[in-house]
């Protein structure tokens, strides 16, 4: 099988909810004004549970390739990988005019915060079941 086909195998989860978010975060503005929702703190609550899965589903999709010792390794890549992906979808939203969107230092922060916890969860998931990682 070749590299690719192991790499879709192994991370279409992760693949999956990156492009739910990328679609998300890149709908034009006036698409939110058609299905009537008020942006002020629901925004940020989706910005939380996106980044909250993302890393969620990075880290159980990337243990099999990292020995059980470089767990914390796992997780600091993992906050890398998710926040660097908040940061990517603010900038396009910042520098696509058309879309009518704004990059925004807030969902910044809770693309974070939810990227923390989410690997908190997967974290103490893991640890409860397998206590060497």
């Amino acid at each position: 099988m070749s590299g690719f086909k192991i790499f879709l195998l192994h991370y279409w989860k992760t693949l999956s909810v990156s492009i739910a978010i990328l679609v998300l975060c890149l709908l034009p503005g006036s698409e939110f004004e058609n299905i009537h929702i008020e942006f002020d703190k629901t925004d940020l609550i989706a910005h939380f549970i996106m980044f909250f899965s993302l890393s969620f589903v990075l880290y159980l999709d990337s243990l099999h390739f990292v020995k059980k010792q470089k767990g914390r390794f796992l997780l600091l890549t993992s906050v890398v990988a998710s926040f660097s992906f908040g940061i990517l979808t603010e900038l396009l939203q910042y520098t696509i005019v058309s879309l009518n969107r704004s990059g925004n230092l807030m969902d910044l922060t809770f693309d974070l915060a939810g990227t923390i916890a989410g690997l908190t969860a997967v974290y103490f998931i893991k640890r409860k079941s397998f206590p060497v990682i």
